[in-house]
């Protein structure tokens, strides 16, 4: 018995760490350009073989999700002048998309000229959302909050680095009167805990069991457990040795696709999703559905 617990506490840490997987990091700088123009650079730096894709697709509302960058309460503050350059790079066809697209690898920069309109401003704040893929998958759609720190008294003309609130709220040289802030910091408190997540996905699950093919299932499996013990000590660690395996089933299945890249990711989607099976299962619920209704009754082999 110990050497099982150890072995499921085992692969449940390595399959965690196995999907922890972030192969893009944002940092930033400001150069000044004179007293009231400033030169914003979100740089990116990827992980070998990864790539994000180009503010200006090819086309419009297809393929993959393009770079953007919001510029957050500019309207009376600082006005952009230009669009946002990026590095230079030509159109590949890419196999995933079945269309030419325009993308960046390894450290990319994306620069906006701005001019100050408001000489009290010390803050500015952007959003930057992406999607980054490599040569078999793509993850999902992301975005990061940088701030710029423009404080006028700054010794250095570039600030280089990502300011956190607590940089901010640190600086002693900060003006902390800044229009929208009590907005800045309510977002950043509004990030979710890891045990908040955890917690959705618990009740998530409890309110699956209410959906009509769980439910009628719920009082079958029961019976069998209370039944099939010689006690109800013996039936209740059937039960619990039960939905361990369950949950092991999921998470060796899921461990080759972390193990091996060359594995299609959605072979397990298209059999969950494959019309015939879903259909036989439909027939499956459909036999238990009348039995429930008294049509018939099921009984378990003796």
């Amino acid at each position: 018995m110990k050497i099982f617990l150890k072995a499921f506490i085992l692969l449940i840490g390595f399959s965690l760490n196995a999907q922890i997987l972030d192969p893009i990091d944002w940092s930033h700088q400001i150069n000044k350009v004179s007293d009231d123009e400033f030169e914003l650079v979100f740089i990116a730096d990827m992980d070998e073989g990864w790539h994000i894709y180009s503010q200006y697709p090819e086309i419009e509302d297809d393929g993959p999700i393009a770079t953007e960058i919001i510029f957050m309460d500019a309207t009376g503050n600082y006005s952009l002048i230009g669009k946002t350059t990026e590095p230079p790079t030509e159109p590949v066809y890419e196999e995933a998309f079945d269309m030419e697209v325009k993308y960046f690898g390894g450290k990319a920069e994306f620069k906006q000229r701005i001019k100050i309109l408001n000489p009290d401003l010390a803050l500015i704040k952007a959003e930057v959302n992406w999607q980054i893929c490599d040569d078999k998958r793509c993850l999902a759609p992301d975005m990061e909050e940088i701030a710029f720190n423009l404080n006028p008294d700054a010794k250095a003309a570039e600030v280089e680095g990502s300011v956190t609130l607590d940089d901010i709220k640190k600086s002693s040289a900060l003006d902390l009167k800044v229009t929208g802030w009590e907005n800045f910091e309510q977002e950043e408190v509004s990030k979710k805990s890891n045990f908040t997540i955890f917690l959705l996905g618990f009740l998530g699950g409890l309110i699956a069991l209410l959906t009509p093919c769980v439910f009628p299932m719920i009082p079958l499996t029961v019976s069998f457990f209370t039944k099939s013990g010689a006690n109800s000590q013996q039936g209740l660690a059937n039960s619990i040795m039960y939905g361990v395996f369950i949950f092991l089933i999921y998470v060796l299945l899921s461990l080759p696709f972390h193990l091996i890249d060359s594995l299609d990711p959605e072979i397990l989607n298209n059999i969950s999703t494959n019309v015939t099976l879903n259909i036989i299962f439909f027939l499956v619920f459909l036999i238990f559905a009348f039995s429930f209704f008294g049509y018939y009754e099921l009984t378990l082999p003796s």
